[in-house]
């Protein structure tokens, strides 16, 4: 996109290895739109139903590592200082890595307070109508365990870009 929009100023190398954050809902739309056109590609984010399901990856627990909160650091970057490199935690069963902690991942849902009451527990779905934030998942460097929970929720107005924002892309399989 022309350039690196991150508060935490690292050397090139150095970056290329952490999460982007400090971007807009919108800026990642942008993001995936022209990413897609240059590698004739479909990029998007993530529901939050595909979200929980990737970050549990079979698991029924509180975190993709069990339900304490003292195993929380094996898997997450939550230092309170800054990012870290991603993947030097463990992964969860899918392979997946910095599901918990490092930045909260946007998803593409409008954030509705009553996700889990009025969605199937099979594959929810998120708010058709225009809502005033956007739902973010994951946690980040800034938060304790609580926030790094599979469940637990989040939400920020699409416009806003903060040093604990970053994203998650997926691209869908044909």
């Amino acid at each position: 996109m022309g350039n690196n929009p991150s508060g935490f100023k690292k050397n090139l190398a150095e970056s290329a290895l952490c999460p982007v954050e400090q971007v807009s809902h919108i800026d990642v739309t942008n993001f995936c739109e022209k990413a897609g056109k240059d590698m004739n590609a479909k990029f998007r984010l993530l529901t939050e139903a595909e979200w929980e399901y990737a970050y549990r990856a079979g698991t029924r627990t509180a975190f993709y590592n069990g339900d304490s909160d003292d195993n929380v650091g094996e898997i997450s970057q939550c230092n309170r200082k800054n990012t870290e490199k991603v993947g030097t935690k463990k992964s969860n069963a899918f392979g997946l890595f910095d599901m918990a902690g490092n930045v909260w991942e946007w998803c593409s849902d409008w954030y509705d307070e009553k996700y889990y009451e009025t969605s199937s527990t099979t594959d929810p779905k998120g708010s058709t109508i225009v809502q005033l934030h956007r739902a973010v998942r994951g946690g980040s460097w800034n938060d304790g365990p609580r926030y790094c929970r599979a469940a637990f929720r989040g939400r920020d107005e699409p416009v806003v870009r903060f040093i604990y924002l970053g994203f998650r892309l997926c691209l869908p399989v044909p």
